[in-house]
């Protein structure tokens, strides 16, 4: 079991059609993966020498050869969430990658748990410390890997450890963390939409103003050199994914042009919860290849234009909780952003291709 290809040395570059087995690791194969690491830096030798952390599950996953996981499940703020910790080549280096499932989305992580590292460590996990990145989008996992990721946690429900919150000390937690955010810094780079946009995702403009004010500042947004006439559906461009509030999201996905270079815009809806609303779920380059965190090589930090479907109500203007439906610390704020000119556009052009 030596085939260790990444995602960026596939072939043509592009995500294959996924086909995922997942089998018990064996002895065998947990030797290989110890030899394997005699490269690797400490840190990663005690994930794989610590028997909570020890990858249980080998996975298939077509031409990418064979990679090594732990699957772990635990409540968090009363809620069930699944978590992967995933151990990949990287310039044949043994290394760490995780991953957890949000309400909505399969994202990349630089931690497991907010409550085993202490509270002002908590930044370097997060998308504040990668270079003009955003809270919305940047740690987003491909659409594509993210519907198999859905199917590996559907066929091993059951097999889910626990989620060993006392096994790893601190420190190597804080220290993972720096590492995979140094790594994620090398693997990535991020264009801003906008050149000295004060802000570097869309909630921080919500906070403390009225509803009305970012209404009305959606209504009048610029695009900054995207082509709003060059719209049009992409072929073979739909897909959907669940949402632990809104259920079935479906996606379209447009393309056009910006500063000239060819990009997707993923545009969802809720199936059946307010399927009139629309929201921008990402801003991609067409031609971004998918990296080691399974995020893109090349991003757009597309603030303001792609804000959550439902947000923190600490994080939405003032009193908007009083006025729209809530879901637990959440409020749908779908409603501030439907005049967005490019929302409208998407609109027309979809019904003009139905009709």
């Amino acid at each position: 079991m030596n085939n260790w290809e990444t995602p960026n040395s596939n072939k043509n570059n592009q995500t294959p059609s996924f086909s995922v087995t997942i089998k018990n690791m064996t002895n065998e194969d947990l030797k290989y993966l110890l030899s394997f690491s005699k490269n690797s830096s400490n840190l990663v030798k005690k994930y794989i020498l610590n028997k909570d952390w020890q990858p249980k599950h080998t996975l298939i996953i077509n031409d990418w050869g064979v990679k090594y996981a732990r699957f772990v499940s635990d409540k968090l703020r009363g809620s069930e969430h699944y978590y992967i910790v995933w151990y990949c080549s990287v310039g044949w280096q043994l290394k760490v990658r995780m991953f957890w499932k949000s309400n909505s989305e399969w994202c990349r992580r630089a931690w497991l748990w907010e409550e085993a590292i202490p509270s002002w460590e908590v930044i370097i996990s997060k998308w504040q410390s990668i270079q003009n990145a955003t809270y919305e989008t940047t740690t987003k996992v491909d659409y594509r890997i993210a519907q198999q990721l859905d199917k590996i946690t559907n066929v091993i429900k059951t097999n889910w450890g626990n989620h060993p919150t006392s096994s790893v000390p601190k420190l190597s937690w804080i220290g993972i963390g720096k590492i995979l955010i140094n790594q994620m810094n090398k693997e990535v780079k991020i264009d801003k939409l906008v050149d000295n946009y004060p802000y570097s995702s869309s909630c921080e403009i919500f906070r403390g103003r009225n509803i009305s004010e970012i209404i009305n500042l959606y209504k009048n947004i610029q695009f900054w050199s995207l082509d709003l006439d060059a719209i049009k559906p992409k072929q073979n461009g739909k897909y959907s994914y669940n949402h632990k509030y809104l259920w079935v999201i479906d996606v379209q996905i447009f393309t056009t042009t910006w500063r000239g270079i060819s990009i997707d815009i993923h545009i969802a809806r809720a199936r059946n919860n307010s399927p009139e609303k629309f929201w921008i779920d990402n801003i991609i380059y067409s031609d971004a290849k998918i990296n080691s965190f399974w995020t893109y090589d090349r991003q757009i930090n597309a603030a303001p234009l792609t804000p959550k479907p439902i947000e923190y109500k600490i994080q939405s203007p003032k009193n908007m909780e009083l006025w729209y439906k809530t879901y637990d610390w959440y409020v749908d704020i779908r409603d501030l952003y439907q005049g967005n000119p490019l929302i409208i556009k998407c609109k027309e052009v979809l019904w003009m291709n139905k009709s």
